[in-house]
């Protein structure tokens, strides 16, 4: 906790020495123009064929004896224009001649026009167009969607801007086919972490979570997301670890001119805002900063190597009696949650970005801040367990093992920034250096009462009181260089060296469980003992990525390109986790009846420690310690990690015809992957394979805005660090202990897919996609021992997954001028799956059920997921409103422990509205609605046609109003 600290406060100083760096930088430039009656042109120049920068094209000003050459990134900058009227000329050797008319410039502003260009094959004229008719500008029409090599997707800032996503976790549900599971963990196209990759700007995202591969999005707030894409089928110069997509989360980039903002919001939740009855505990003094001021940090009297001593032997010496007493009196002795008044929720922003000349070269940057905190709950919740009980085919229903009620009140914090600054050394050569650094604190607090009839004591009231403080950090370096060689084979060069380290500390995480008879006699289980845990959890990515680019002209002078390069990647992880308990756990009851169930006179001096010593009537004296802190096995869980992949690749970009484009090529990736146990003795695992990942793509154009795409690539899935460990540890929120599996092995996956896209106006999509998935070795549970509870991972023969998805967005202007400024947008995913359940686990299940499936889905895998929306924007009034909906089907979200049904997740009806209305040139008001029909989050089990339920809750309604400064 203290390193992390350390690491926070460095990045914290990093930031206010590069602020302070930039206002003055700020300052110094701001009036670009000086007092001159001129303004600028800019814009990017494209390929049309390819979506690739044009570097080294010319735009003139015709009348003028001004002009620019296209960057490395096809941009260009005219300064220095005089207000009026012009036309502009675009050319280069190989393409035809655009010519643009009637372009306004305006003193003191930009203005901006991108351009697209066609090799003399395909247009032989020269193009004519108007400034107006490029309407949003005519490169919106050649997104990256429509020219990239893969079959992808993407979400912008502005689209989930409306929808009021508050971090990416939120702002993916609205990529086609993506759900999100846990409220931070990406499922696409029905399958989960394992099989997707989350990146930031092109780089991994580390995990955080033991059990999960997959970075845990929710980290990165939604105001430094510029977009979001999701790219499904595999080319060679792409990570091969994927199946479901990657979803690369792009933060936003330096503007073209100053810009500032500030942005401060408040929100009400119906359901626990101002509630005097929500639950809480005693915070630190940085808790409304994310992070633990090391008041929940174990006790410094325990260290790494320090072990609690046994009470037996301290009943008879003196030292470790003082030493137990020490020790058990450092915890806090807070383990019963209290009350508290749940306040509004707030959150603030504040961006800055601009772009000058230094040293005769364009200079860039952006610094971008947010501030969150949150208050969540419920007090309507149902957690409850069941079992099939004795075996019996003929059994009607199943058997109550608990049926509680739950309340929850979650203290959110998360706050984030990004620096990015980028540097072009010439026209030909760039270089830039992104750093992100976020940081999130959650304090969870929950009671759950209720009867617990398989204990043989349905009228007893039992009763679990639990507090939870969760933090963790994400920091991100990457340096970025792009390279263009125009007097070697035109050859350009890219490489990014990323570095990226996230940190999860669970401190003293407390569980209580006691009851209270029908008498109103409390008590506390034997087997169920007070306990603590304290949890880390610590991943770093180090990488490095070279790409070379070769274009090339074919037999019909079209371009094409050759790419070929690799990368290397090194991932840690270092796991910790300790245990500890109160005891003697026969003798807690008794003291707690003694107390009438106050649980702080349980845990207050009176009990605690070495109380007093007693002398025996044989002159032999004997410490009493009532309440003392015992410790679990230290080393049985922890573990060190490692994983180096090592990749080259090779691939070609080939126009066949004008109007068929083949992409294809090769990856070979070496993967050593090792866990190593803490504790001597106990094995670890291994995993060393060489993979070659053929990749074949076809796009047909029958149209210049239509494409037919077929897709056909080989990826891999590796398991987890945790999974190919030797060693077990307890699951506390699911009550089941896991075994690592160190023969574990990677699963193989051929991938097919067929997608038809028109892109019939610019921000105007309909598409149509089929894929199929056939997965050899894939990785799923196991029961290792039915009794209790012990559970595996193994790899089992086949899995396949098959969908279809639907996509329309659409401007209703078409129906009439009435409905000019409304526009609709909508996406349908049919997904199904089918995976081979453990032999094992199948003939335990036909105990009960003789005729069940020996296939189940993937778990997360929805069969349906459904977003629609419907926009409305009127500039001339400043106004726009936009209405959400979301829906997912029902999916598996728990093999069933033994003895009881799969779980799954009902369907969920989200409905979001926002308006928002520009008050001023600068100013504008966002009121919005979220969760507006307040379903219940919902999760089941089903036996012989009847549901039971598992968990139940609704979180409210949430409104919020927004004040948004914007120069």
């Amino acid at each position: 906790m203290k390193t992390n600290n350390l690491a926070t406060n460095i990045s914290l100083n990093k930031l206010i020495k590069f602020i302070s760096v930039l206002l003055f930088l700020m300052f110094i430039t701001q009036n670009v123009f000086g007092q001159s009656n001129t303004g600028s042109i800019i814009g990017q120049i494209l390929d049309g064929s390819n979506g690739e920068p044009l570097i080294g094209a010319n735009v003139i000003v015709q009348g003028l004896t001004i002009g620019a050459a296209a960057d490395i990134d096809g941009g260009y900058k005219i300064n220095k224009v005089p207000a009026g009227n012009y036309t502009l000329i675009f050319s280069m050797v190989g393409y035809s001649k655009k010519t643009v008319k009637n372009v306004e410039v305006k003193t003191d502003r930009f203005t901006k026009i991108n351009i697209i260009l066609d090799s003399k094959v395909i247009q032989t004229k020269e193009v004519v167009v108007t400034a107006k008719a490029l309407n949003n500008t005519e490169a919106s029409l050649l997104s990256k969607r429509q020219k990239s090599v893969a079959i992808s997707d993407a979400v912008s800032a502005e689209q989930f801007s409306k929808s009021g996503a508050g971090n990416a976790a939120e702002a993916v549900k609205q990529v086609v086919g993506a759900s999100v599971v846990d409220g931070k963990y990406v499922y696409v196209r029905g399958l989960g972490d394992r099989y997707t990759s989350t990146q930031l700007n092109g780089a991994e995202i580390p995990s955080i979570d033991p059990y999960k591969r997959a970075g845990s999005i929710d980290l990165i707030p939604a105001n430094l997301i510029d977009n979001i894409q999701a790219i499904k089928t595999f080319t060679p110069d792409r990570p091969g670890d994927f199946s479901g997509g990657i979803v690369d989360i792009a933060t936003k980039d330096f503007p073209e001119k100053l810009n500032f903002s500030l942005t401060a919001s408040s929100s009400y939740n119906s359901q626990i805002t101002f509630d005097q009855n929500g639950l809480g505990s005693i915070e630190s003094a940085t808790d409304w900063l994310g992070m633990d001021n090391g008041m929940r940090d174990l006790p410094s009297i325990i260290g790494e190597d320090t072990y609690v001593p046994l009470a037996g032997r301290a009943q008879t010496d003196n030292v470790l009696a003082k030493q137990i007493d020490d020790i058990t009196k450092a915890f806090s002795p807070e383990m019963n949650p209290n009350k508290r008044t749940v306040p509004v929720n707030q959150s603030y922003s504040f961006s800055l970005g601009n772009q000058f000349d230094f040293f005769g070269r364009p200079l860039g940057y952006l610094l971008s801040l947010s501030y969150k905190r949150n208050q969540s709950g419920y007090f309507d919740g149902q957690v409850n367990r069941w079992s099939r009980g004795v075996i019996d085919p003929n059994k009607a229903q199943l058997d109550t093992t608990f049926f509680m009620k739950d309340r929850k009140s979650v203290d959110d914090v998360l706050w984030g920034g990004i620096l990015k600054v980028s540097y072009r050394l010439s026209p030909h050569h760039k270089i830039s250096i992104n750093e992100l650094y976020n940081q999130n604190g959650n304090n969870s607090v929950r009671f759950i009462s209720g009867s617990y009839p398989y204990d043989q004591n349905s009228d007893w009231l039992y009763q679990v009181k639990s507090i939870q403080y969760k933090e963790r950090s994400l920091n991100s370096v990457q340096l970025n260089g792009e390279h263009q060689f125009l007097d070697i084979l035109n050859m350009k060069i890219d490489w990014r060296v990323s570095s990226l380290n996230s940190y999860q500390n669970e401190p003293d995480l407390r569980f209580f469980y006691d009851y209270v008879t029908q008498n109103d006699v409390y008590g506390i289980k034997s087997n169920l003992a007070p306990e603590r845990y304290f949890r880390k959890t610590y991943e770093s990515k180090k990488e490095f990525q070279l790409n070379f680019s070769i274009p090339f002209k074919q037999w019909n002078q079209e371009t094409g390109k050759v790419k070929f390069g690799g990368l290397y990647s090194d991932k840690k992880r270092d796991f910790r986790e300790r245990r500890f308990v109160y005891s003697p756990s026969n003798r807690l009851g008794t003291y707690l009846r003694r107390e009438n169930g106050n649980i702080s006179q349980l845990f207050s001096d009176k009990y605690l420690g070495w109380v007093s010593t007693d002398t025996l009537g044989n002159g032999k004296t004997l410490n009493r310690l009532p309440v003392y802190i015992q410790e679990t096995d230290q080393t049985s869980s922890d573990y060190n990690a490692n994983n180096i992949v090592k990749a080259v690749y090779g691939m070609i970009d080939l126009p066949v015809f004008t109007d068929l484009r083949f992409i294809g090529g090769l990856r070979l990736e070496s993967t050593n992957m090792i866990v190593n146990s803490i504790k001597e003795g106990q094995e670890g695992g291994k995993i060393k394979t060489d993979d070659l990942l053929p990749s074949v793509n076809l796009i047909y154009s029958p149209l210049k805005n239509m494409n037919i795409r077929t897709s056909y690539g080989k990826t891999l899935a590796r398991p987890n660090f945790r999974e190919i460990s030797s060693f077990s540890n307890y699951d506390f929120n699911g009550g089941d202990r896991y075994v690592g599996n160190p023969g574990l092995g990677r699963t193989l996956i051929d991938n097919y897919d067929l997608r038809w896209e028109w892109f019939t106006r610019p921000g105007e999509v309909f598409s149509v996609s089929l894929f199929m998935k056939e997965f050899k070795d894939p990785i799923e549970i196991k029961i290792l021992d039915a009794v209790n509870n012990v559970l595996s991972w193994t790899n089992v023969d086949r899995a396949y997954v098959k969908g279809i998805e639907l996509e329309v967005r659409t401007r209703l202007d078409f129906i009439g001028q009435a409905f000019k400024e409304f526009s609709v947008g909508g996406n349908l995913s049919l997904i199904s799956s089918e995976v081979d359940i453990d032999k094992k686990e199948l003939e335990s299940i036909k105990l009960y059920e003789p005729n069940a499936s020996d296939q189940r889905p993937f778990q997360g895998q929805s069969p349906y997921i459904l977003n629609l929306n419907l926009n409305y924007e009127n500039i001339g009034l400043g106004l726009s409103a936009s209405v959400f909906y979301n829906v997912f089907g029902k999916r598996l979200s728990a093999v069933g422990s033994v003895g009881a049904p799969d779980v799954y997740e009902k369907p969920f009806h989200m409905l979001n509205l926002s308006v928002s209305k520009k008050i001023y040139s600068t100013l504008s008001l966002k009121l919005s609605a979220n969760n507006i029909l307040n379903n219940k989050i919902e999760k089941i089990q089903e036996f012989k046609g009847t549901e039971y339920v598992y968990s139940s809750y609704s979180t409210g309604t949430t409104y919020s109003v927004s004040l948004k400064y914007r120069l």
